[in-house]
């Protein structure tokens, strides 16, 4: 018989700590389940810490640190919507396995494939090994873990629904990073074909044209216009890139500045929804992001106060995330949520149909749900046909403004060799 130290919670919740008798771990386990308790630690009595036993010679932390990628320090990384997908679906498998939840986090950190990622479950390793709940270690890991995860979490803890709430947030993370990688997709090629028209535009300009410079003076023809102005263009970029650098990086600088503030981003928000096209894709993705993260919250039993204003803050736009916190307000008066969404204006018609639905028949999670799955097609959809318009849209861009440079070189050839 081997002795094992325990510390354990309850179905209310209270921490309980102790010892058990055994002939090995896995009996040990199991019979602390039979008592309807959740292990959070368990290890053989009079055992070495982890900790303790994790340390190593000052070569093997010299090689860490040496194999350790540096990082700008002004720039805070973070985890996406594919990490925290992983960690609930991983997550709930544990759980779901009866796996003590310490050894679980172990188990967790040795395979997550993000650096960051391992780090900060590490951190929430400690904190529960030192009796904190498992939503106050992940809440306390410097803003990394989301609101909105941290709360759910709670939600789970404190309703004895742990397993149930990591499978929804496992298929919650994957709706949203498969939304992230549509929007990512479609705007893929646009942004591929402007650098290559920039970087062809500026090779023309600046190596091309210029040769051909001395070939015109020396003909002593008159250059056409359109030539002029490209040779006048390529000969002050040339002249002065050095001032130019500067103005871009300085203007750059500028707006990064001035959209973070709270009146730029209120600007940039408000114009990206009344942008022609784009606007109202980019509503539609808004719309998904927004039920998609209520219907989570609300089949997790979170109250409807507390998931509208964690649903705003999953929003990246300023103009609705103030009005979905006025919606909150609004039902802290007595109003509906229909009521409540209803002043703002943004919200489109279907969103408002099937909140109004879901109220009177009592299943408003499953229709917003429902919404979040209809903004999904729609973004996809969307996404799709606008890439089908500006594909053709930016060719033809492209070949107006190379078009135009080769011209501008061909044009006085031709005047060369009509005089000859």
């Amino acid at each position: 018989m081997t002795t094992y130290d325990y510390r354990a919670k309850n179905r209310e919740g209270v921490t309980r700590e102790g010892v058990i008798e055994a002939d090995e771990l896995r009996e040990a386990v199991k019979r602390l389940q039979d008592q309807n308790l959740v292990i959070i630690k368990i290890k053989e009595k009079n055992a070495l810490p982890e900790a303790e036993s994790k340390k190593g010679s000052w070569r093997e932390k010299l090689a860490v640190v040496l194999h350790t990628p540096l990082k700008a320090p002004f720039i805070k990384a973070k985890l996406g919507n594919r990490d925290l997908r992983n960690l609930s679906f991983h997550l709930r498998s544990i759980i779901n396995a009866g796996m003590p939840l310490l050894v679980g986090l172990h188990l967790l950190e040795k395979e997550a494939e993000n650096t960051l990622l391992q780090k900060k479950i590490a951190g929430t390793a400690r904190l529960v090994e030192n009796g904190h709940s498992l939503a106050h270690s992940f809440g306390s890991q410097e803003g990394y873990f989301p609101p909105f995860f941290v709360n759910m979490i709670e939600a789970g803890e404190s309703g004895g629904a742990l397993e149930e709430v990591a499978e929804r947030l496992a298929l919650h993370y994957e709706k949203q990073h498969d939304l992230q990688q549509k929007v990512r997709e479609a705007t893929a090629y646009p942004k591929f074909i402007l650098v290559i028209i920039m970087a062809v535009s500026i090779f023309l300009l600046a190596v091309v044209l210029p040769s051909f410079t001395g070939i015109f003076n020396s003909t002593g023809v008159e250059l056409p216009l359109l030539t002029r102005i490209f040779i006048t263009t390529g000969n002050f970029c040339a002249s002065y890139w050095q001032v130019l650098a500067v103005l871009a990086a300085a203007s750059f600088l500028c707006y990064r500045f001035w959209a973070g503030t709270k009146r730029g981003k209120d600007c940039l928000d408000s114009t990206k929804l009344i942008l022609p096209v784009v606007g109202n894709v980019y509503r539609k993705v808004i719309c998904a992001r927004f039920c998609r993260t209520l219907s989570t919250m609300l089949g997790c039993g979170v109250n409807i106060i507390s998931s509208l204003e964690l649903s705003g803050k999953t929003v990246d736009n300023s103009v609705f995330r103030r009005n979905i916190e006025g919606a909150a307000m609004g039902i802290v008066r007595g109003q509906t949520l229909l009521q409540a969404l209803s002043k703002s204006g943004l919200f489109p018609p279907l969103v408002l149909g099937m909140v109004h639905v879901g109220e009177q028949t009592g299943n408003l999670q499953e229709m917003i749900g429902k919404t979040a799955d209809f903004f999904e097609t729609e973004v996809d959809y969307a996404m799709r046909k606008m890439g089908s318009i500006l594909e053709p849209f930016l060719i033809v861009s492209m070949a107006l403004v190379v078009g135009s440079i080769v011209l501008s070189i061909m044009l006085p050839l031709f005047q060369v060799f009509s005089t000859i």
